[in-house]
């Protein structure tokens, strides 16, 4: 594998960096803080992609590290060569790895690769081998004890087309622990010793379940004969218990149907009254508004001639321009207003005797009271006149008469103040209540409309009907000052006349109705009250009427009210509570029983198949503890070939890692051997040393001369790069100059990248 070129985003320090890479040695010369270990990182990631991890240390969590300084895009692209072909592999990372994008080219045929994995299959290799191999950084000790560089090398060894051992080893392991846990009672061959000792000891608990179900059984029958004699007695008792309460219910019921039919002889006397006033027929919206109309008419003749005579037509005129500021209105919208101010009315009479029926209806403490004490005190004044007619006639036998008139008149009115309201009925007194709420809101809305009409004429809203009574007028008089400018006279005996005819007309309509008529304005507002009151007595007495019906027909009533048979409900009651308890005991008992009784006979009835499984449990257990043995025997002669195995690519590696040192140090570490966990050891006047005993020169030199050795034995088809990020920091002069002519030699079987940040390591001398 080369590299060939690559372009740095952003990654790190690094921004919108590009570089070309030799085939051979590249070696890249920068001060320290340029970002060489940044680079070295940005060709791993690319590679390899960054790691997940949740470590907070920055040396530990590259995504974190790395993550650019400068913002944008966090990444870039790098182009390299395996086995002839060119490829290109762009990377660009998020904060998490579900936010990573990976795209990689087959620069040859300029398709996409859709497996992110490619360059780890392509060189056989992982990002930790690696890291561990041919990525080699100044201070940064490999773990030659890693477990990929072991596999690899194992598989090296063997044959490619067959598992490693290791994979073997570890599915035979996995069996193992299938079977028996390595630490603890887990596994099947334990959970079946556990199944055998629980199965018998339910063999031992069915045998002795067969002892009891008997008895139980006994048991059992005597309780459901006990609970059968309460249940007929409970019956008995419910009985009784309910036909008293369906006669109590149905009396009440009746005194309730007798109640509203009272109210509604009441609503249907009020309405007949108002009838008889009309004498059978009101008159209807058109002649109403025919005598309100008249009525305006005979104060717009008058004022009119009070205008006349008074000369002032002209200053009437600019007068009523004036009032008239805000436009004249109609006579449309004239009638429009009346027509409201005639719903106004209507409805406030609406109000005021639904408010009159829902207290006659209902009860109005306050009325009550002051009829009542208007009574008491009607018979009071009436004992002292008594008492004075008395002493002015010397009557004694009739002033004793009249004395005992007074007292029951008095005692009478006592009563009834004393006499509490009649509970109403509570459906007719939501209804009730409703309308008049509805008609409050509607009231509500008509006064507005006629208040803003009226205000436009600066009147009064709160005496509306005068109001709309002056606009209207004066509305008139405008109209006819301006037309009757020159000819006054002749319009004041007009006018005269006029208005006589409609006193008399409205004189003479109004005594049908009333004995005498001094005021228009009061019969007209009289009849039009009596009208509304009438209109709702109709819709009343209508809906009390279908209350009634419908009531009626609900209770099944005859007209009759049953006696109450003489009982006493209470101790039928508690009666019946204890008949309850007893019967819930009892059942409370056999449910115990039954439970027991149904444990019994199943453990009885499983004694068989228990011991059945049993035995299979017993021949499962020898079968799984035969498999364990083979298994167990198996892993230890695979352990063992697979440490003569592992010993086959130790000599190759020690080679390898003597030729490196001797370029370095001539014969000093010749004496070298490698362990299988891949740990140097350094044999110095007859005895093994680690690396961690030498100098940090001497430490550098081991793990560079090991590095490069893993390199040699680890690729022998597909090489990659060989990264090295100042890894000569601490040679002297001499070997610094030895290593950089070893990297010459080496950049013939390896491309080199080599990071270094002192000219004095960047040449040989």
């Amino acid at each position: 594998m080369k590299l060939l070129r690559c372009y740095v985003e952003n990654y790190g320090k690094l921004q919108q960096f590009e570089y070309e890479f030799d085939d051979k040695l590249n070696i890249i010369l920068q001060q320290n803080g340029w970002g060489k270990s940044t680079f070295a990182s940005f060709i791993k990631a690319m590679l390899f992609g960054l790691p997940v991890t949740k470590k907070t240390d920055l040396d530990e969590n590259e995504r974190a590290k790395y993550t650019p300084w400068q913002k944008g895009a966090f990444g870039g692209w790098l182009e390299f060569e395996i086995k002839g072909k060119n490829y290109r592999i762009e990377r660009f990372f998020g904060e998490k790895a579900s936010k990573d994008k990976t795209t990689i080219y087959d620069l040859t045929t300029n398709t996409t690769i859709l497996d992110e994995d490619f360059v780890q299959k392509s060189l056989g290799i992982n990002a930790d081998t690696f890291m561990r191999s041919t990525f080699i950084q100044h201070g940064l000790v490999s773990n030659a004890d890693s477990e990929s560089i072991r596999e690899r090398l194992g598989k090296l060894i063997e044959n490619q087309e067959f598992e490693s051992i290791a994979d073997v080893d570890a599915r035979l392991l996995e069996k193992q622990t299938e079977i028996e846990h390595l630490r603890g009672k887990g596994g099947k061959l334990n959970k079946l010793k556990v199944d055998l000792d629980t199965t018998l000891d339910d063999i031992e608990k069915c045998k002795e379940a067969r002892a009891t179900a008997d008895n139980l059984s006994i048991e059992y029958k005597d309780n459901v004969n006990k609970i059968k004699i309460l249940n007929d007695n409970i019956a008995i008792l419910r009985e009784s218990l309910q036909a008293y309460n369906d006669e109590q219910v149905q009396n009440e019921k009746v005194k309730r149907y007798q109640s509203m039919q009272a109210d509604f002889e009441k609503l249907q006397a009020e309405k007949q009254a108002l009838l008889d006033f009309f004498k059978g027929t009101p008159p209807d919206n058109r002649t109403m508004e025919r005598l309100l109309e008249m009525q305006s008419n005979i104060s717009a003749f008058q004022s009119k001639l009070d205008e006349i005579n008074s000369n002032s037509i002209s200053q009437n005129v600019y007068k009523l321009e004036n009032y008239f500021a805000a436009g004249v209105p109609t006579q449309d919208e004239m009638d429009k207003i009346k027509e409201i101010s005639h719903k106004l009315d209507d409805l406030q009479n609406n109000m005021r005797l639904t408010q009159n029926i829902y207290n006659q209806t209902h009860g109005s403490p306050q009325k009550n009271i002051r009829k009542y004490i208007g009574f008491g005190a009607f018979g009071a004044a009436l004992i002292c006149l008594i008492i004075g007619l008395a002493v002015f006639l010397s009557n004694i036998p009739l002033l004793i008469a009249f004395i005992v008139i007074a007292v029951i008149l008095g005692g009478f009115g006592v009563f009834l103040i004393s006499k509490p309201a009649k509970s109403s009925d509570l459906p007719a007194k939501i209804t009730t209540a409703t309308n008049l709420e509805k008609s409050k809101d509607e009231y509500e809305k008509l006064k507005n409309i006629i208040t803003n009409f009226v205000q436009k004429y600066h009147e009064n809203p709160q005496n509306y009907k005068e109001a709309i009574f002056n606009i209207d007028v004066n509305r008139k008089r405008l109209i006819e000052y301006k037309s009757d400018l020159d000819n006054t006279r002749d319009r004041k005996e007009e006018l005269q006349k006029r208005s006589k005819e409609y006193k008399a007309k409205l004189t003479e309509y109004y005594l049908n109705y009333f004995p005498v008529v001094n005021n228009f304005t009061n019969c007209y507002n009289e009849m039009q009250a009596k009208i509304s009151q009438l209109k709702n007595l109709e819709s009343f007495c209508k809906q009390k009427e279908a209350e009634l019906r419908d009531f009626a027909r609900e209770i099944n009533f005859n007209g009759e009210i049953t006696t109450i048979q003489n009982i006493n409900a209470d101790d039928i009651q508690k009666q019946i509570a204890t008949f309850e308890r007893q019967k819930d005991e009892i059942t409370h008992q056999n449910s115990i029983i039954n439970s027991q009784l149904i444990n019994a006979a199943n453990k009885a009835s499983s004694l068989g198949s228990l011991e059945a499984t049993a035995q299979d449990l017993r021949e499962n257990i020898e079968n799984l503890s035969e498999k364990l043995n083979i298994i167990q025997l198996t892993r230890k002669f695979l352990n063992g070939a697979k440490d003569s195995l592992t010993s086959r690519y130790l000599t190759p590696l020690a080679s390898s890692f003597r030729e490196y040192s001797r370029k370095l140090v001539g014969d000093y570490f010749d004496k070298v051997s490698i362990d299988t966990s891949l740990n140097v050891l350094i044999e110095q006047q007859g005895e093994k040393k680690a690396s961690k005993f030498y100098s940090s020169g001497g430490r550098d030199i081991i793990e560079l001369c090991m590095r490069l050795a893993l390199a040699k034995t680890l690729f022998n088809d597909e090489t990659p790069p060989l990264i090295m990020d100042d890894p000569f920091n601490n040679l002297d002069d001499d070997k610094t100059d030895k290593a950089l002519e070893m990297l010459e030699e080496i950049a013939n079987d390896f491309q080199v990248i080599y990071l270094v940040c002192h000219s004095s390591r960047a040449e040989r001398k």
